[in-house]
């Protein structure tokens, strides 16, 4: 198994401190004292990352986190053709809809949010630019609801292996969110319960913390949902729509919502075409593929 290189494990050390405090730039006693990392140490490292711009100094000889940092992301989000083509789609949505936009790209078994555009932070889970979690059930529900064959198998079974029920109401679940284009959320698609989700959440303490991470923001989610979803007051945690890749497949998907309380039941028939509609175009201009009927949905 390979070792741990300490020079680079320090270096992450000081990030994460300058992460947690990119309102404030620290003095080098202050990122020597929150790491435990002795000040000559400190220093020569604060050196080495300001040549690459991944720290910057100002007057004062306080350190924040350097612009390096800007490039690295967009050479990142720049491996996703869905998401560089429809950023300017993006950009209208916001503008026409008065919501906020998070863009998550699926990355392997991997989903991370590239960008959030708009002004509010969803109230219902922790979500950040380069959050990244597993693509497990039911979180990215959307990116499997276009699957076939052996995937989409796989994915009703390890639904049914953490949620119980029967595999034809997933399916049917997964047929009714193709058939209107878009996601309220997996927890609300696929009907699950506070208590399900708060059970698995218990069961993940001994497993990988991520995935525990997984589980507690579903049930986040699913306690936020409101009582009775046939009201048109109710409120709506958010609504997402997929955008699709050359296979067909969704590659990245849209996810719409507002201030706490902001986005309504009664919003939806005039959110969601524009969310569709967004998708869409985004998926044509980066050469995807739109599965069957979906341009209907859309027109």
């Amino acid at each position: 198994m390979p070792t741990a290189v300490p020079a680079l494990d320090r270096t992450m050390q000081i990030l994460e401190v300058l992460r947690r405090h990119t309102t404030e730039p620290l003095t080098l006693s202050d990122i020597a004292r929150a790491t435990g990392i002795h000040k000559a140490t400190v220093s020569s490292t604060l050196t080495t990352m300001a040549t690459y711009d991944l720290v910057r100094r100002d007057e004062a000889l306080r350190y924040s986190i350097g612009g390096g940092f800007v490039r690295l992301g967009h050479a990142f989000a720049r491996q996703f053709p869905q998401f560089v083509h429809g950023r300017e789609e993006i950009v209208r949505l916001v503008a026409a809809t008065g919501l906020s936009c998070a863009a998550i790209a699926r990355d392997g078994e991997d989903l991370v949010v590239l960008d959030m555009l708009g002004n509010s932070q969803p109230a219902h889970l922790y979500m950040r630019i380069g959050t990244r979690v597993p693509l497990v059930p039911p979180v990215g529900t959307i990116f499997k609801a276009w699957a076939e064959g052996d995937e989409m198998d796989a994915w009703i079974a390890a639904m049914q292996a953490e949620f119980g029920g029967d595999r034809s109401d997933y399916l049917s679940a997964l047929t009714t969110l193709r058939a209107r284009g878009f996601s309220l959320g997996g927890e609300h698609d696929l009907h699950l319960d506070l208590e399900s989700a708060l059970r698995r959440a218990t069961r993940d303490q001994r497993h990988d913390g991520r995935v525990m991470e997984v589980a507690m923001i579903v049930a986040d989610k699913i306690r936020n949902l409101p009582a009775l979803l046939e009201d048109e007051a109710a409120p709506v945690n958010s609504v997402i729509g997929p955008v699709f890749g050359a296979d067909g497949q969704v590659a990245m998907s849209l996810n719409l919502y507002g201030d706490l309380g902001s986005l309504r039941q009664r919003d939806l028939p005039s959110v969601v075409p524009a969310l569709l509609e967004t998708c869409a175009r985004a998926t044509q201009r980066a050469g995807g593929r739109l599965p069957r009927g979906f341009a209907l949905t859309v027109a």
